[in-house]
């Protein structure tokens, strides 16, 4: 109760309380959902229902609005100041050299806390603490609004030493569903249901957040396992700038999250095999433990103990605004029968960028000639320089391959 006055028998329409008639905010989720009868409302204009504290553990969020008229529907959170100042100690990040972004901040700064530069516009997470209040970061993106107009954010790369910071954290709820039924698609923009500056709650069991057809999540931090769900109908879900703490599931016998995108932001433990996204701007992969991705791979961060597996088909390519390389960092990538890495470059050493490369779990692979008696070749080891000079990929025979577009197969 934030705001002191917080109660079930307000109007819950003002953030503030009046002198009189109950004007002030609800105190509870349910409350909300009672009045609205359903968790899902009919809803003909934008709505956003903003959360101003730490909503209780048995106070499950479950939103599932109808949307018309092109309409939005937003839960917003608001941020607690952990602390402020400017900037020292930074260093730029490299993907040529696998160096992320680092900074020293204030005092009392913590893992998965929220860093805006309001010198630059743009923000990101605290990943790992380095010591005596230094800390690598996530790659910045701007600030985003809501509903999100379907353009890439631009990575923001010129965090400098000086530049005032603010280190936040978001108000928690235990949000256990969240998905839209859109009839009218708005013009411009990509309307939805929408989650924006929120701590979602850990589960007090083994429980995750369903997230369901027409949903996204912006700048939140999730405690719990991400369920994903397939679109029946309405827009694709997709995730920008948002810190994964648990795994990413799918649902009963759905594999997929829709073709759409995790920007930016880091998942910071391994996940289900199978499941179908696209991971760019500089998404970092920061567990342990294998986190198979097939999909799209346009400038992904892999961390020294994580490891970014394919087990179908993906394409590693550019992301808007940055050229090579495309997978980067100390981690591993594995492909797996029958999977296969696609390199969208002529040459893969450069696009490559990881320290460990895996074919078949194996560090050594097979090439074959272009010819109509093609002569087999075992036993190279695998990596971007190796690819390049045996013709553009390599392959283990029982069908899992890493190729560019110099390929002749």
């Amino acid at each position: 109760n934030r705001m002191g006055c917080a109660a079930d028998s307000n109007t819950c329409t003002s953030s503030t309380c009046g002198d009189s008639g109950g004007i002030g905010p609800c105190a509870t989720w349910g409350e909300i959902t009672a009045r609205w009868g359903t968790t899902a409302p009919r809803l003909r204009q934008s709505t956003t229902v903003t959360l101003l504290s730490n909503l209780a553990a048995s106070d499950s969020v479950a939103w599932d609005p109808q949307l018309e008229l092109g309409s939005t529907a937003a839960l917003v959170g608001t941020a607690t100041t952990v602390c402020t100042g400017t900037l020292s100690g930074v260093v730029a990040k490299s993907r040529s050299t696998q160096q992320l972004l680092n900074a020293t901040l204030c005092a009392g700064t913590a893992a998965d806390e929220w860093v805006c530069n309001s010198t630059r516009g743009s923000c990101a997470w605290t990943h790992k603490s380095l010591g005596a209040n230094a800390w690598s970061l996530s790659q910045p993106l701007p600030a985003q609004s809501i509903p999100w107009n379907g353009t890439d954010p631009g990575e923001s790369d010129t965090w400098a030493n000086g530049d005032a910071f603010t280190v936040a954290t978001f108000a928690s709820a235990p949000i256990v569903r969240l998905s839209s039924s859109i009839a009218d698609f708005a013009s411009g923009a990509i309307n939805g249901v929408y989650l924006q500056h929120v701590a979602v709650a850990p589960a007090t069991t083994a429980g995750a957040m369903r997230l369901g057809a027409g949903a996204a999540i912006i700048e939140s931090s999730l405690g719990r396992y991400l369920s994903l769900s397939s679109a029946i109908s309405g827009n694709p879900n997709f995730a920008i700038n948002v810190d994964a703490e648990l795994p990413i599931e799918p649902d009963t016998a759905q594999f997929f999250f829709n073709q759409a995108a995790f920007k930016a932001g880091i998942l910071r433990q391994g996940f289900v095999t199978g499941i179908s996204m696209t991971l760019e701007a500089g998404v970092i992969l920061g567990g342990s433990g294998a986190m198979n991705v097939n999909g799209q791979d346009n400038d992904v961060y892999v961390d020294s103990t994580a490891t970014l597996g394919v087990t179908g088909t993906s394409i590693a390519a550019h992301y808007p605004g940055q050229a090579i390389p495309y997978i980067w960092g100390p981690g591993t990538v594995s492909v797996a029968p029958p999977g296969v890495l696609a390199i969208s470059a002529a040459t893969a050493a450069p696009s490559l960028l990881v320290t460990n490369v895996r074919i078949n779990g194996q560090s050594t692979a097979c090439s074959a000639s272009n010819a109509a008696s093609p002569a087999l070749t075992c036993g190279i080891t695998v990596s971007g320089a190796n690819i390049d000079s045996h013709g553009g990929v390599l392959f283990d025979p029982l069908g899992a391959s890493i190729s560019t577009t110099s390929s002749p197969f």
